[in-house]
């Protein structure tokens, strides 16, 4: 007498039922494939053939937790990106304070020496201006 060999497929949902630790498999299997409970414990037990359409919708809805690891790895280094990129934003938003501060300044600072530029020309014109008039008299004087 030949003995079949287990089907590998079977063998794989077992280990995944196993790694997920899935306490009732048959109820669970049932709850999120919507499958019929009796054909899924007789798949189960390998009384009967596991079909194409038990295996795809039991790989479908109780993914390993291997295949999920390459998301997991990424959403972990999204959040250290998103970390790294809001720490720059931080140290961006600070360097704008800081220009903007600096802005300030030079623009108080510039307004003032415009303010005493016009000032000082406007003296300088008084002065020509009173020189002027003052070289006149004396003309007038001799």
């Amino acid at each position: 007498m030949v003995q079949e060999k287990p089907d590998p497929r079977l063998e794989e949902i077992l280990n995944r039922i196993n790694d997920l630790q899935i306490r009732f498999p048959v109820a669970e299997i049932v709850k999120k494939t919507g499958l019929n409970k009796g054909n899924v414990s007789a798949m189960l037990a390998g009384k009967k053939t596991l079909s194409d359409n038990f295996y795809n919708a039991f790989m479908q809805k109780f993914p390993s937790k291997d295949e999920d690891a390459p998301i997991v790895k990424r959403i972990a280094d999204l959040q250290t990106q998103l970390g790294i990129y809001e720490k720059r934003l931080m140290d961006a938003e600070s360097v704008n304070g800081v220009l903007k501060t600096a802005i300030e300044k030079l623009t108080v600072l510039v307004t003032g020496k415009k303010e005493s530029l016009v000032s000082s020309e406007l003296d300088e014109a008084i002065l020509m201006t009173s020189k002027a008039k003052m070289g006149r008299l004396r003309r007038r004087v001799k």
